[in-house]
């Protein structure tokens, strides 16, 4: 019993030992070792933006339906028309287009060969001809590319010009007068052929083939009767006609549009009307634009209708109607301090510890926006007592107080 009763004493024994070494070390370790996570504080741009649908507005006159015969328009999409212009002409039959067409042709084949024959018997070197045509190739090619279609049309036309020359340039001239004579008494033989009616512009205007059933419904003039129950109404209701009600399409008169969607309240007290805002739409086509908010309604079961007025013509916007826009309310600009890393020091001060030198310092900070994960606050490069970029700011640590010395 006794050899038992001293073994349980120095299992006892050696357990307490291995607590008060197990303690002791447990109180050097929080005393000497303090571990401390720090992020660099940099500077970074952010955006106050919104996630929306909307109509886009403008001020918008149909061109009236044609009833009977052919129609050809003389103006593209988004192409603009002065007033008076005609916009189209109407033919009896689409062999009379066809007809006009084939003297048109002709004519303008009868031209460049008068005018290779006006040339008279300069040497023309087959080399740059040929240099000339691939060039204007190229130079169809970037316009195509760069959405510069007006130029189209003229290098086209010097295009075959030269192509002409290069067919002709060896060939006697009583050939080319014999050619030109055929043509000639090709294009007499179609007869006087034209349009029977043509359909001019009442209005100075950029053209859109497609009249969606909108455009006496959404006015630039009427936009404060649009109220949420308004714009809902107009939503719930749409048709596109897509020109199948037979008009020719219709004229944007005006310069500047509107953007017209529906915010939430608490989306809408970011917004004031005045101030300006970035649009940019789902569409990469379509550029970013600068607006300014020109209305806001009364709220309406939690929703309030917002209009943005752009005064910027934006090319191939004809079609536009309903788009999915990102609306930047504001940019902030600043350093990004995590939002664990933002604390109060004892004066009830807000701020970040920063640590410098081995020494944790408290610096003061002014939110200015904020986000899920960070903060932006406020930079002055000069007050050095104030948050700097490149500081080490402490994310986590133990007990920290201002000018604590870690190791």
């Amino acid at each position: 019993m006794a050899m038992k009763g001293h073994f349980l004493g120095r299992i006892l024994y050696v357990l307490f030992a291995v607590f008060v070494v197990i303690y002791l070390v447990g109180v050097v370790w929080n005393n000497v070792y303090d571990p401390v996570s720090t992020v660099t504080a940099l500077h970074i741009t952010a955006e106050d933006s919104i996630e929306t649908d909307g109509f886009v507005i403008r001020e918008e006159k149909i061109l009236g339906a044609v009833t009977s015969g052919v129609v050809e328009m003389q103006v593209s999409e988004g192409e603009r028309a002065a007033k008076g212009d005609a916009v189209a002409y109407v033919y009896a039959s689409q062999s009379d287009l066809d007809k006009v067409h084939k003297k048109k042709d002709l004519s303008a084949r009868i031209d460049r060969l008068e005018n290779l024959m006006n040339q008279g018997n300069e040497v023309v070197d087959l080399k740059t001809i040929d240099n000339a045509i691939v060039k204007m190739s190229e130079e169809l090619s970037s316009y195509c590319e760069t959405n510069n279609y007006s130029k189209i049309p003229q290098t086209v036309d010097e295009m075959k010009n030269k192509t002409l020359s290069r067919e002709y340039v060896y060939r006697d001239k009583s050939d080319l007068k014999t050619v030109i004579d055929g043509l000639k008494a090709e294009r007499t033989a179609i007869g006087n052929v034209g349009a029977t009616k043509a359909i001019y512009a009442p209005n100075p205007g950029y053209y859109s083939g497609d009249s969606d059933g909108l455009e006496t419904v959404l006015s630039c003039s009427k936009i404060e009767e649009l109220t949420p129950s308004r714009y809902k109404e107009i939503d719930d209701g749409i048709t596109l006609n897509s020109q199948n009600d037979g008009t020719l399409g219709k004229l944007v008169t005006e310069f500047y549009w509107n953007y017209a969607t529906l915010v939430s309240i608490e989306d809408a007290e970011r917004i004031s009307v005045g101030k300006k805002a970035q649009l940019s739409f789902e569409n990469p086509v379509y550029p970013e634009v600068t607006a300014r908010v020109q209305w806001k309604s009364e709220p309406e079961n939690g929703k309030v209708c917002v209009v943005f007025r752009v005064d910027e013509h934006v090319g191939d916007f004809t079609l536009a109607r309903k788009l999915r826009a990102n609306v930047v309310i504001r940019s902030y600009e600043g350093l990004k301090v995590p939002r664990e890393a933002l604390r109060m020091n004892e004066d009830g001060e807000q701020g970040v510890y920063c640590l410098i030198d081995s020494q944790v310092k408290f610096k003061p900070v002014e939110t200015i926006f904020e986000k899920e994960s960070y903060y932006i606050v406020a930079y002055d490069s000069t007050n050095t007592k104030s948050l700097l970029l490149y500081d080490e700011i402490v994310v986590s640590a133990k007990e920290l107080e201002h000018k604590k010395m870690v190791k």
